[in-house]
């Protein structure tokens, strides 16, 4: 807590705060071999917290207002839909969540689905009367956000970060910010920046390269903040100046291409190549082209043909950007069509024989010699998904690369395209999306950009706004699901689809019977594909 309390001790003063950690059933506690299930323990209204200072650490002890808990853990509730903040231990929950979980947890008690006495029910009650006020001080005290924030979202696989996991939750979101004083100043707009990669840092800086402008345009950090956070900004800012390639990795649809055609400034886009990668793509012929056995001439891609022209710009004087974009980067092995590249780009401007790709032949089609230089200028950017479709990265690639993580929350999505739902619809979506988000589904860009054309189309299609709804997130969110009879994660996962169908999700009938279909499926012991 010391990223937190150090800068403000007071900042979780009067906020709720929700300790959950994995299910144990006596005698033998928590389970293992099986998949982990988590649930709130309990729950206390903070009063203050104080600092114990050790010869060799600090800790944080966080008190209680007197007779403001409540201990929770008969009731054996799941942990609520979070969002990440700096740190290990401390994730956040919007006010919304936590009324509804509370709700949840007396419509339990009213059934008397526990042990407790008359005592535990009484404190119970108490509780949760007096929250709703509680959480109307937590947000007036809650530390005000910051101009420039942080934002980094939280997937269900982060929760087993920690076995005491502690969640917040006071207020709309009012600790999105609270970080902002660990975050590192991006480059200013008017600055220009020189450009070493890893292994350009122990050789001295020439003049030839002092004037290398930045992959990521300083007009592009205001966007990318807003899309995906600081923190996300800052990683990204980081690994397209210490590597040679920056690859986006992220659920369909959070927008990897979309940010990676964006990352050079406006009117520099005839500078960008995308290049499709081939599941079929097994050496450097795929890639830069292959020697005409007939007359020794090398015939280029398009891509070669980028090189080619990156370095003779270069040799012109011109040190802007060039970016060649690769979609899809690990629908096969990258090493093996990608080593020119991946050892090349290592080196220093000089010798330029260090950066030199032998081609073969004798000549290039449409002119040319049979090596190319490796331009200093140009930057290379990679987008991943992580399925059953692609290739996982080796350790040679890793090495050579920046790997960074998209992730973008259904509200945000819903901003851009211009849509303003009720809040219950906004809440339904959000929290489905948290709940099979690790599964590489989850709301997107597109499913936002769906439902657009869906409510704009109610009167043809004779729809409501919740039934326009209800076919988007089955045609285009459930239809990613696949789950696997024989995993208890997946019987896990069914479960908290079964409850969101019967709470937050009750208005929606088409997903309902989809999940209903799928819990036959696996009670039967049949997998669930959807296509």
């Amino acid at each position: 807590g010391s990223w937190i309390f150090e800068d403000n001790i007071h900042a979780m003063d009067d906020q709720i705060l929700l300790l959950w950690g994995r299910e144990f059933r006596e005698p033998h506690g928590i389970p293992s071999g099986q998949a982990p299930i988590f649930h709130v323990f309990g729950a206390y209204r903070v009063k203050d917290v104080r600092r114990i200072e050790f010869p060799y650490r600090v800790d944080w002890e966080i008190r209680p207002h007197e007779d403001s808990w409540v201990q929770l853990s008969d009731l054996r509730l799941p942990v609520p839909r979070w969002t990440k903040m700096m740190g290990l231990h401390f994730k956040q929950i919007d006010s919304w969540g936590v009324k509804r979980f509370f709700e949840t947890a007396r419509e339990k008690v009213r059934a008397r689905m526990h042990t407790w006495g008359a005592k535990e029910i009484a404190r119970f009650d108490a509780f949760s009367d007096a929250l709703p006020g509680w959480l109307e001080i937590a947000a007036k005290k809650a530390p005000a956000p910051a101009e420039e924030s942080i934002s980094t979202r939280g997937t269900a696989r982060d929760w087993e970060e920690s076995d005491h996991g502690r969640l917040i939750g006071g207020g709309s979101q009012p600790f999105k910010n609270i970080g902002q004083h660990l975050t590192v100043e991006a480059p200013k707009p008017a600055a220009v920046i020189a450009v070493k990669t890893a292994a350009q840092a122990a050789a001295p800086t020439a003049a030839e390269t002092s004037d290398l402008q930045p992959l990521i345009s300083p007009t592009r950090h205001a966007e990318i903040k807003e899309r995906y956070g600081r923190e996300t900004l800052t990683a990204m800012l980081l690994g397209s100046l210490s590597k040679p390639l920056l690859v986006l990795r992220g659920s369909p649809g959070v927008g990897k291409s979309y940010t990676a055609v964006r990352l050079t400034a406006e009117g520099t886009q005839k500078q960008t190549l995308v290049i499709p990668v081939g599941s079929t793509w097994r050496g450097r012929e795929d890639l830069l082209g292959y020697v005409n056995p007939i007359d020794n001439v090398f015939e280029p891609t398009e891509f070669t043909r980028f090189l080619i022209d990156a370095a003779v710009a270069w040799d012109k004087g011109d040190r802007g950007p060039r970016v060649a974009i690769f979609e899809e980067f690990n629908l096969s092995q990258p090493e093996h069509w990608l080593s020119d590249i991946l050892v090349r780009s290592q080196y220093d401007h000089e010798p330029r024989e260090h950066r030199m790709i032998q081609l073969g032949g004798a000549s290039v089609r449409g002119g040319g010699e049979p090596r190319v230089y490796l331009s200093p200028a140009l930057h290379f950017v990679a987008t991943i998904n992580s399925d059953h479709t692609t290739r996982t990265l080796s350790p040679r690639v890793l090495d050579r690369a920046a790997l960074v993580s998209l992730s973008v929350e259904p509200s945000h999505c819903l901003r851009q395209v211009g849509l303003d739902l009720d809040a219950e619809q906004v809440e339904a979506i959000s929290d489905l999306d948290f709940r099979i988000r690790d599964l590489g589904g989850g709301f997107s860009y597109r499913t936002a950009l769906s439902l657009q054309v869906a409510l704009g189309s109610l009167e043809i299609l004779d729809l409501d706004g919740w039934s326009a709804l209800d076919l988007v997130l089955a045609q285009e969110v459930l239809s990613k699901v696949q789950l696997l009879a024989a995993d208890s994660t997946d019987h896990n996962l069914l479960a908290q689809l079964v409850e969101w169908s019967e709470g937050l999700g009750a208005r929606l009938p088409v997903c309902g019977r989809m999940i209903a279909g799928w819990r036959d499926s696996l009670e039967a012991g049949r997998d669930v594909q959807q296509a």
